[in-house]
């Protein structure tokens, strides 16, 4: 690390704070991240961007056409021994939404944090491929969706997903999955310890109420996950 831009001092950063980066959830590495990037700043393409330049990396667009299939970015960095290459690149289609672009670019970040983090930790293990991306989609959706801003709007709207996407300007599949990470996580208060059948039959009553409609979305959404990773337990 030859300067302050380099995604590599955040990540000895943790190591520092933390020993090794494997004692850190991701959404403790995601709030870490805010801290150090993005401070107070809203969240917005523009702040993402501007704090992973501010890591060394360099964005560059492509058209749809030039994309790998079913992909909407990638990255390129060289990892050789404790020499931890200064050009690193995210690609992105430049035909995504600013919600995809922001998630996209976050993700890449920590797959590239994955492998920096054996040459500032001698001895971590790193995750393997599956693992990474799962942990590189949680990541980016800690930082997107802070848990306790999060968690408040959540119960403020009362389960309402399509409010939550609308407010967050974010997918309703990527409000789901955080709202499933916030109900395994749980919370000490009485109101957030409610059930999920009490908060929802709260805004529904009836079987074709919001409440109905939200049972509905989640068994749809775990079922297209399962689809998605045949034989993992993704619960």
């Amino acid at each position: 690390m030859e300067n302050l831009s380099d995604l590599s001092l955040f990540c000895l950063l943790l190591v520092k704070e933390c020993a090794s980066p494997d004692t850190l959830s991701e959404e403790e590495k995601a709030e870490e991240f805010r801290k150090v990037y993005l401070r107070n700043l809203p969240l917005s393409v523009t702040t993402i961007m501007a704090a992973a330049r501010a890591c060394g990396i360099n964005l560059v667009a492509v058209s749809a056409s030039k994309m790998p299939r079913n992909m909407r970015g990638y990255h390129e960095m060289i990892v050789d021994g404790m020499i931890i290459d200064s050009r690193k690149t995210i690609y992105y289609r430049e035909d995504d939404t600013a919600s995809g672009l922001e998630n996209t670019i976050l993700h890449e970040m920590r797959e590239m944090m994955e492998r920096i983090f054996p040459e500032v930790c001698p001895g971590y293990r790193p995750l393997r491929t599956l693992a990474t991306h799962l942990a590189a989609n949680r990541f980016a959706t800690a930082v997107l969706l802070p848990r306790e801003s999060f968690e408040s709007k959540m119960y403020e709207t009362g389960l309402d997903v399509v409010a939550l996407a609308n407010f967050y300007q974010k997918s309703c599949s990527q409000v789901l999955l955080r709202m499933g990470r916030c109900f395994r996580a749980g919370s000490s208060s009485t109101e957030r310890s409610m059930s999920l059948d009490s908060m929802l039959n709260r805004n529904g009553g009836s079987p074709t109420g919001r409440g109905a409609g939200m049972r509905s979305c989640l068994r749809l959404t775990y079922t297209e996950l399962k689809a998605c990773f045949p034989g993992k337990d993704i619960r």
